[in-house]
């Protein structure tokens, strides 16, 4: 009777140690089954759009004006200037322009000398959108480039007072393309700057952007 006592009270225990063993697997099991907290995703945010100094700016017309103001060009003695100047009112490239715009014009006496030069050619070649003062001009990092009214031509802005501290800002002599601007703040009514130029800029090159080119959009934005 003891004997059978103590088997049972064995078999009890064993059966209370298989339960709780079972107990606990499946509670690991659970466990691990148990699907893992999601990764957090990372939030990207795509940067904003730029304007490139790339994009070709005569996509858009020029000059919502119906010519550029021959009359005043005439009287400031830019006589070849204001003859082909009605010209660009025609022109696709400069048609809709509404903002200001500057002209470096060079005298009847140099444009004279271009024997093979287009004046129409030239004359946009002097021609950049926004108003550039010849304060402002002195304020532009050397070599800085301005897109024409020609597509894909740009001019670039020199000075002498590079590395020269002994040159006041009012005395900075200022260069485009080369041709010092003799004459600065001929004209100036908000919507054109006339500057008289030493001489004509020589026809730029399709290359001439390729370096620090500056979007004209910009100087418009910045001059408004």
């Amino acid at each position: 009777m003891e004997s059978s006592l103590k088997f049972l009270i064995l078999l009890i225990f064993s059966f209370c140690i298989i339960t709780i063993s079972i107990a606990f697997d499946g509670v690991e099991t659970t466990t691990n089954l148990s699907p893992s907290p999601p990764p957090q995703q990372q939030r990207i945010t795509s940067p904003p759009p730029q304007v490139s100094n790339s994009d070709n700016l005569h996509d858009h017309s020029f000059f919502s004006h119906t010519t550029l103001p021959s009359p005043t060009l005439s009287h400031l003695g830019f006589t070849q200037l204001a003859m082909v100047a009605p010209s660009l009112s025609a022109d696709p490239t400069t048609t809709a322009w509404s903002g200001p715009f500057t002209l470096f014009a060079p005298s009847d006496s140099s444009l004279s000398t271009c024997f093979s030069c287009s004046i129409p050619d030239l004359l946009r070649e002097h021609i950049v959108p926004g108003l550039f003062t010849i304060d402002y001009l002195r304020k532009l990092a050397f070599g800085t480039k301005i897109e024409t009214l020609s597509p894909g031509r740009c001019m670039t802005v020199t000075s002498n007072s590079l590395n020269n501290d002994t040159v006041s800002h009012s005395s900075v002599k200022v260069f485009i393309g080369g041709v010092e601007i003799t004459h600065p703040d001929l004209f100036n009514n908000g919507v054109l700057i006339i500057h008289g130029i030493q001489g004509y800029i020589a026809p730029l090159s399709p290359l001439s952007c390729d370096v620090e080119r500056l979007s004209s959009l910009l100087f418009r934005i910045m001059s408004a």
